[in-house]
């Protein structure tokens, strides 16, 4: 039972690493694909973007396996993804040709632990590179707050929708969404990470349209 644990969460780190930056590199790719004939200068610097992505993926990829074979020492040296890095995600949407509406206005970093920080953040970046390569959206809302003693994360695009209603962010096993071809488990790995912590999930389609995901984190009496 440990070793498939182990198993699926060392498949939801590759997954989180590769789905969000292969996402960013196609993005770049495409546009300079079509830009290559009228504006070389534009379709060189998104190859250079995309080239870098694609080195800094590796990078993590190579780090997830020195910490895999060496064990848990060098774990502390590799930098926390959290919510200091947010405004990478909104420039990652921005560039895939979005609308974001960012509100941090009542997230107070400071009373969040760090590992309930980093896992909100994984899930809003799970979201949007679902949001991204999926949705056929053209807005994404992202909303992180400190509320009634728990952390919470909303990420609400106006896409397509999947043709799953989103359950109520408080049930115990909500109806989860599964990718067309039964192969995908971003959604599952996201819902994963907040029960792991005692949180509550959901995610499908909103009563307005579109594709939403909600999370929220007891914080446990952490507040300041």
């Amino acid at each position: 039972r440990r070793v498939e644990e182990e198993r699926v969460r060392i498949a939801r780190e590759v997954h989180d690493i590769t789905a969000h930056s292969l996402s960013a590199v196609s993005i770049q790719l495409a546009a300079a694909e079509r830009l290559v004939e009228r504006d070389p200068q534009m379709a060189k610097e998104a190859v250079s973007t995309a080239r870098a992505t694609a080195k800094a993926a590796l990078d993590d990829i190579r780090s997830m396996i020195g910490v895999l074979r060496h064990g848990d020492d060098a774990a502390e040296t590799m930098p926390a993804a959290g919510t200091n890095q947010v405004d990478e995600l909104e420039s990652y949407l921005r560039g895939a040709g979005l609308d974001v509406m960012l509100d941090m206005a009542a997230y107070d970093r400071a009373r969040v632990p760090a590992h309930v920080d980093m896992a909100l953040f994984t899930v809003a970046r799970e979201a949007c590179t679902n949001a991204v390569r999926h949705a056929r959206a053209q807005r994404v809302s992202l909303r992180f707050a400190v509320e009634d003693g728990a952390a919470t994360l909303s990420v609400i695009d106006d896409g397509a929708g999947c043709g799953v209603a989103a359950q109520p962010a408080d049930m115990a096993a909500p109806q989860l969404p599964r990718a067309a071809d039964g192969a995908g488990h971003g959604v599952a790995g996201m819902a994963e990470r907040i029960h792991v912590l005692g949180g509550s999930f959901s995610a499908g389609d909103g009563e307005d349209g579109g594709f939403c995901v909600r999370a929220s984190i007891p914080l446990r009496g952490t507040e300041a």
